[in-house]
């Protein structure tokens, strides 16, 4: 907190900046940081120094830090906000400065949706230079590292307005580059492909965008690839994704062209390559319900015929405990057909062990009551059987 004593000296600056950065190592810390001054005075020296891009640079550095350890006590989150989006303009060729910018944004994001609201709605210009950076430094793979984690935290719990207004910006544009251009970085796909999902998650989406996006744009066979990741928490970005999709676009084709691509064996795949990944169990039996509610008799039968009914059976059977995973792999087992290679007593027994298990999970209850009728009576046909995911996801 003593930075003012000095603020004229940029080499003394310069080393408390990095002093600080390197205390804040911990939520004390950070918490004693901030208490005794901390962010006050690392923005003081940012702003006496507000054109040396190696002052913003350790500024926002010190920030990053003080932020991730101290948010609960932090009360100047805006001032931290517009610091950071100035940083970024005083040096177009410092790619280290613009990542270091872009973190402080990503860190006060992920903790304050109020802010992430302001950040989209107001004048600050915060997308506007988030996605110039983006553009700048398109061969920086931290720049876009940096960018897409923060694009991603911005989403996560966006209202519908907010997120129209960045699908109307080229937030979307250079986060599919970055899709386009890093295909074996795991790490940035994740939050690319996150990003996208929580823009798409709004039932209110049209459809005509989504088949523009889908079809037209040709993001359908991005998100295909992206399935046969060798990171599963890629894949479960894309089944977040392509399930978000799948809503209400029926009249539109969508949902046909998904199935035509080959999602369907594509979903079969990632769930035998990992099979003790409950968060992909759950992502994948969730996508399976989505895309076969209403048409059991095409979509439905193709994932028996491909698979991924057995698959969705093994839920059944290895995460019976699991309530999130065995509510999806139930759900989607009330819209896929039921697999010939499975024999029926055998399901019906997988169905009641659940329902025992869960026997005050109203979720569960319900799913195993319709699946009974579904197995035991194969002419039970009523649309009512079918489950349909009320809530889009968010990842």
């Amino acid at each position: 907190a003593s930075l003012p004593v000095n603020k004229g000296d940029k080499e003394i600056q310069m080393k408390f900046l990095t002093c600080l950065s390197d205390l804040c190592q911990d939520y004390e810390q950070g918490r004693l940081i901030v208490k005794a001054g901390g962010v006050r005075a690392i923005l003081a020296a940012m702003s006496t120094f507000s054109m040396c891009a190696d002052v913003q640079t350790s500024g926002c550095a010190a920030l990053i830090n003080v932020v991730f350890y101290a948010q609960d006590h932090l009360v100047c989150r805006t001032w931290i906000s517009r610091r950071a989006i100035s940083a970024m303009k005083v040096d177009d060729k410092d790619a280290d400065l613009h990542v270091q910018a872009v973190g402080v944004l990503q860190q006060l994001v992920a903790h304050d949706a109020e802010l992430a609201h302001d950040l989209v709605q107001t004048r600050s210009g915060c997308l506007s230079q988030v996605v110039m950076s983006m553009k700048t430094f398109s061969s920086s793979r931290n720049v876009q590292d940096a960018a897409c984690l923060f694009l991603q935290n911005l989403t996560s719990e966006l209202s519908f307005r907010d997120a129209m207004s960045i699908l109307e910006s080229e937030a979307l544009v250079c986060v599919v580059a970055v899709l386009r251009k890093y295909q074996r970085e795991n790490d940035l796909l994740e939050s690319a492909v996150g990003a996208i999902g929580n823009l798409f998650r709004h039932e209110r989406t049209s459809d005509e965008l989504k088949r523009k996006f889908m079809i037209a744009d040709g993001f359908i066979d991005i998100l295909l690839s992206l399935m046969a990741s060798s990171s599963s928490k890629v894949v479960c970005g894309a089944c977040v994704t392509v399930n978000n999709m799948c809503v209400s676009t029926e009249a539109l084709g969508v949902n046909r062209a998904i199935t035509d691509a080959g999602f369907i064996s594509r979903t079969e795949e990632a769930m035998r390559r990992f099979p003790s990944d409950a968060e992909l169990q759950k992502c994948c039996c969730m996508f399976l319900r989505t895309l076969s509610y209403g048409d059991v008799q095409t979509r439905g039968l193709k994932m028996a015929q491909d698979g991924a009914s057995e698959r969705v059976i093994y839920c059944l059977q290895k995460y019976v405990k699991n309530v999130s995973v065995l509510s999806e792999a139930m759900g989607a087992l009330r819209n896929v057909a039921h697999p010939t290679s499975q024999s029926v007593p055998d399901t019906v027994s997988l169905i009641l062990n659940a329902m025992v298990f869960h026997q005050n999970n109203e979720e569960v209850q319900e799913h195993g009551s319709e699946l009974l009728l579904q197995v035991s009576y194969p002419s039970y046909n009523n649309r009512n059987g079918r489950s349909k995911r009320s809530l889009l996801f968010a990842w």
